[in-house]
């Protein structure tokens, strides 16, 4: 049992040592070396703009990674970054070309002019920056070589009861029996939420369980966890409250590439403003995106 400063009892059932880890953290990170310089590949016909790698297309590198926001399903994309992404290059009158690489290879095809950007990306918080592999030319290139879009996407936790609770959001929480995923990402979020008992499960599935047996008041868990995997098979459970982590993605860019930047970030407000990014958010998740708070 450990106390917090907002004295809140900790019932752990098992270590958070092992904590989830969001796209684009999987690989370790070295420090800085000296880079190669990257050869650029984009395309320069008159008929298309020149920080395009191929004419008339938008190409772009997801993440292998399951925490991502595209799911693939019969060996096809779908989901909402999926959407967005669609949505972007028909903004700017382009085909989507779409492929799904590990971190260090989407890094490395867009500093060396392969992709236009890389998708599902987070932020890294180093101050000396780090390198990463080319996975086909083992050449390494350091983190300042790339740049990073506006977030498009926001990772929040949810707040789930069951469909008879009177719990109706996160201050209804005062004094109940809450259960959380076993992930330190809570911790961030700990000092936002009211007092209350806290059970850590080691799964979704058990704390959901519990929820449904009384066992405790309310689970809060991954947001993306829940609607992808959970939802459809807990019928009687319901969503009541999110809950930011300010984990966000972004898209990233080479540095030498400022114009393909400008533009992505110009089609993602347009579609902020217009309305399609929220209608395209609806169509996976029952809640206003937090994201959008950035933007107005």
């Amino acid at each position: 049992m450990r106390k917090t400063g907002k004295h809140i009892s900790l019932l752990v059932s098992m270590t958070l040592a092992f904590g989830l880890l969001p796209a684009g953290c999987a690989e370790s990170r070295k420090a800085p070396e000296s880079p190669e310089s990257p050869r650029s590949s984009r395309s320069t016909g008159s008929e298309s703009p020149g920080y395009l790698v191929n004419e008339g297309r938008l190409t772009v590198a997801g993440s292998k990674s399951s925490f991502t926001v595209v799911n693939w399903l019969n060996g096809k994309p779908q989901g909402f970054e999926y959407d967005l992404l669609l949505a972007i290059a028909d903004d700017l009158n382009l085909k989507l070309d779409y492929v799904a690489l590990d971190t260090q290879a989407q890094e490395a095809g867009v500093v060396t002019g392969r992709l236009d950007m890389a998708s599902s990306m987070l932020k890294p918080d180093f101050a000396d920056g780090f390198t990463f592999t080319d996975p086909q030319t083992s050449l390494s290139y350091n983190s300042s070589q790339l740049h990073y879009s506006n977030p498009y996407f926001e990772y929040s936790m949810v707040c789930l009861v069951k469909d008879t609770s009177e719990i109706k959001g996160i201050t209804d929480l005062e004094g109940k029996v809450v259960g959380v995923c076993a992930d330190p990402i809570f911790d961030t979020i700990l000092p936002g939420l009211p007092d209350m008992t806290v059970i850590v499960f080691h799964s979704d599935d058990a704390g959901l369980a519990a929820v449904r047996s009384g066992e405790i008041d309310a689970y809060v868990m991954h947001m993306h966890d829940y609607y992808q995997f959970f939802q459809a098979n807990n019928p009687d459970l319901q969503s009541v409250d999110v809950i930011s982590t300010e984990e966000r993605l972004y898209f990233v860019f080479s540095a030498d590439n400022p114009e393909m930047e400008r533009v992505v970030n110009e089609s993602l407000e347009r579609l902020i403003d217009d309305g399609t990014y929220e209608t395209l958010f609806s169509r996976y998740f029952d809640f206003e995106p937090t994201i959008l708070r950035l933007f107005r």
